[in-house]
């Protein structure tokens, strides 16, 4: 059984680092969810109290993953049509194009949001930079906790 555990927590933990790069997968909680599996083999010390820290920072970071791309937006002087449409463009985007479609939805969305108050292309332009580098900032932290996290899981499973 034990086998079986660390196979799974090795195989959900590659799987939440490929989610955190696809945002159409929630990485850093398959990560977790890895880290739990773990948790039950009865080799490793990895404590309860451990999990609830690992918990939290996870709900930190997956929670991070939807403000930070808005913030950084509002930073760069998106409006709330912009936010609006960034939000709408992420939704779409993981709809109809899984993978980097929301990646694409998100910037695509707030852009359009802003043309469609302002008229002006410099201004959406800026508030789709704010995007992008928000969505870039999120997705590495969620890279950061799945790989980190992956790193910890082998090292408790070999060693």
């Amino acid at each position: 059984m034990d086998i079986f555990l660390a196979i799974l927590s090795i195989l959900l933990a590659i799987i939440g680092i490929v989610g955190s790069i696809a945002p159409s997968l929630p990485g850093p909680a398959i990560t977790y969810l890895g880290l739990v599996s773990l948790y039950f083999i009865s080799d490793t010390d990895v404590s309860g109290k451990f999990l609830i820290i690992s918990a939290i920072i996870m709900l930190t970071v997956q929670l991070l993953g939807t403000i930070v791309p808005i913030a950084t937006a509002k930073l760069t002087g998106a409006s709330k049509y912009g936010i609006i449409g960034s939000i709408i463009g992420a939704i779409l985007g993981l709809i109809l194009f899984p993978g980097l479609g929301f990646f694409e939805g998100t910037v695509a969305g707030a852009i359009l949001g802003e043309l469609y108050v302002l008229k002006d292309i410099q201004k959406a332009t800026r508030a789709g930079w704010g995007t992008i580098i928000g969505t870039i900032i999120s997705i590495s932290l969620q890279i950061a906790f799945s790989v980190i996290f992956f790193v910890y899981i082998l090292v408790k499973v070999i060693f």
